[in-house]
């Protein structure tokens, strides 16, 4: 890296624009595509408050706190405000915290070998206890089996 350029440039070998990325997220990218495109003149459709709040919360949970109020602040919010937006789209910050520590999971159990103890911990659950019982809720499943049917 080079600072006090004139232009802020970021150069990849060929070599890694080939490897998979472990950390992917498709709604960043589908961010990240959004905002390059506009800065290079080619419009693009807003991505809509829920792929927004989805990409919010993936940035604020990597920060360490994926809660309501970091999310909406990282949006130019109030919680307050955040949240009759989402109800006025059908949704909550709930549902989509959930739908987000759900993706996370399933990435985290077929991409690692993390136990389901350390996955708990990240999405941020008290123990592995409540974290393999929303697992089973939303997969009819334990993460040991879908870690197994991923192999």
């Amino acid at each position: 890296m080079r600072f006090s350029c004139a232009t802020n440039t970021v150069w990849f070998d060929a070599a890694g624009a080939t490897r998979p990325n472990p950390h992917a997220d498709q709604t960043s990218f589908q961010l990240l595509s959004w905002f390059a495109d506009s800065v290079a003149g080619q419009p693009r459709p807003v991505p809509s408050l829920t792929d927004q709040v989805l990409a919010a919360i993936d940035s604020c949970a990597h920060l360490g706190d994926g809660s309501v109020e970091p999310v909406a602040r990282a949006l130019g919010l109030q919680a307050r405000t955040l949240q009759r937006r989402l109800r006025a789209a059908d949704t909550s910050f709930h549902d989509l915290h959930q739908r987000y520590r759900q993706a996370q999971a399933a990435r985290l159990l077929e991409q690692s070998d993390l136990p389901p103890k350390e996955i708990a911990h990240r999405l941020g659950y008290a123990n592995a206890s409540s974290f393999i019982r929303a697992f089973r809720r939303w997969t009819r499943t334990t993460p040991a089996r879908f870690r197994d049917g991923c192999a």
